[in-house]
């Protein structure tokens, strides 16, 4: 086989090879479709949960420590607007830093609505290890990059607290979570609540993407006192359960979208490569040609 057979054939392996990458990842999640009833028969699962209490009423009394270091209650936060919660556990980097991201991502987007004026954002700490000072560091590593937000800081709060105390409120809303002292590991599913002014839960929004009109219409509807209907899904962190399709499966949205751009990114390197090995080769066989002709 000449080397122009061989460059051609390598190159026609590689990019069948980077192209079959997504099919095989997309393989992989349709296998990891399973019956729900077997997901919730593990006990684990069962700890682990969002029960939509809409309408139902928040626990006002639930005692936190603020970002700067000072006591509030709950209801204290409760200012006339609506409010959103996000339960999560600072030094998590995945899950709790894509909704806490999510929302930013929204509030930096949105043209209706401004922290202090029409919402204000509250993340709640549910692991009762974590300090003031870290639920601090996490506020300002986070607003700190969006310019847009550094104005209404102060309405948003992060608190920290005692277990007993964090689940007076997370128990209220329906937010179960289980905590491992030993291992200092907390498992929990992903979600906000907005919570209308008097108190009471207008609507919930699972999952760590929050679409900006789907967001700006939530915060109106609880501004107006409107309890909305459940949603439709249900999020178990990385693990997704859809009861109207009855399917679990791995969220794999972003990551098949990075593999595409990496797919893309090694194919095209792939093609140029192998151009470039073509081309000296050729040159080669020139140069070679002209020296036994001459």
């Amino acid at each position: 086989m000449s080397a122009n057979a061989k460059n051609r054939l390598g190159f026609r392996l590689g990019g069948l090879a980077l192209s079959l990458l997504p099919i095989a990842a997309l393989g992989q999640y349709q296998r990891m479709d399973v019956d729900p009833d077997v997901a919730f028969r593990d006990p684990r699962m069962s700890k682990i949960g969002i029960d939509q209490r809409l309408g139902e009423s928040v626990r006002r009394d639930a005692t936190f420590t603020d970002d700067e270091g000072r006591t509030v209650q709950f209801g204290q936060l409760l200012r006339g607007r609506p409010l959103i919660v996000l339960p999560i556990f600072y030094r998590c980097e995945r899950t709790c830093y894509l909704e806490l991201t999510g929302v930013i991502g929204v509030m930096n987007q949105t043209e209706k609505l401004r922290a202090g004026r029409d919402v204000d954002i509250v993340a709640v700490g549910i692991n009762p290890t974590e300090p003031f000072q870290l639920a601090r560091g996490k506020k300002r590593q986070l607003l700190g990059s969006y310019e847009s937000l550094n104005p209404d800081r102060q309405h948003w709060r992060f608190l920290t607290g005692s277990e007993a105390e964090t689940r007076k409120l997370t128990d209220s809303l329906g937010f179960r979570y289980t905590y491992d002292k030993a291992k200092n590991e907390v498992s929990h599913p992903s979600g906000i609540m907005v919570i209308a002014p008097s108190g009471r839960i207008s609507s919930y929004a699972m999952g760590s993407n929050y679409d900006v009109t789907r967001f700006e219409k939530l915060v109106e509807l609880a501004k107006r006192e409107t309890i909305t209907e459940p949603t439709k899904e249900i999020f178990f962190g990385c693990l997704h359960i859809d009861p109207v399709t009855g399917k679990r499966s791995i969220v794999i949205e972003n990551v098949m979208r990075l593999l595409a751009i990496v797919t893309l990114a090694a194919l095209l390197g792939t093609i140029t490569w192998f151009n470039i090995r073509a081309r000296r080769q050729r040159a080669a066989e020139i140069a070679q040609a002209s020296l036994n002709g001459s």
